[in-house]
C-alpha cells in the first residue's frame, strides 16, 4: 500500500514538473510574441516615417543650396556643372582602360559632357 502511494506521488510530482515547464515556455513564447510585435510596430511607424519623408522631397537638393539653408530643387536628369577628376593619359599601354574609364564617365551622365570633354 505505501509503495502505491508513493508511486502516485511522484507521478503526481512529475505531472506537476511537467506543468510548470509547460506554462514557463507558454509564458516564454507571449512574451517573445509581444516583443516581436512591438518591434513590427515601430518598424512600421518608422517606415511610415521615412514614406512620408521621401514623399514630401518632390526633387533632388543642391548641395550647395543645402548649405544656405534656401532649399531649390534641381532636375534630377541635369547633370553636375563641376569639373571631374579624369585621369590622365601618360601610358600608351593603358589607353584601352582610360578610354573604358572615361566611355563610363559620359555614359553615366553624371558630369554635364561639355565640361567632361574639357577636361580630358
Amino acid at each position: 500500500m505505501k509503495q502505491r502511494e508513493i508511486q502516485l506521488m511522484n507521478e503526481v510530482e512529475s505531472r506537476n514538473k511537467t506543468e510548470k515547464l509547460k506554462e514557463a515556455k507558454r509564458k516564454l513564447k507571449q512574451e517573445q510574441i509581444r516583443r516581436l510585435l512591438q518591434q513590427k510596430q515601430e518598424l512600421e511607424e518608422s517606415l511610415l516615417e521615412k514614406q512620408s519623408t521621401l514623399s514630401s522631397l518632390a526633387g533632388e537638393y543642391c548641395a550647395d543650396d543645402l548649405d544656405t539653408g534656401t532649399k531649390a530643387v534641381r532636375d534630377p536628369k541635369v547633370p553636375f556643372v563641376i569639373k571631374p577628376n579624369v585621369p590622365n593619359f601618360s601610358d600608351p599601354q593603358t589607353f584601352n582602360e582610360w578610354k573604358v574609364e572615361i566611355e563610363s564617365m559620359m555614359k553615366s551622365g553624371i558630369y554635364h559632357q561639355d565640361v567632361l570633354r574639357q577636361s580630358i
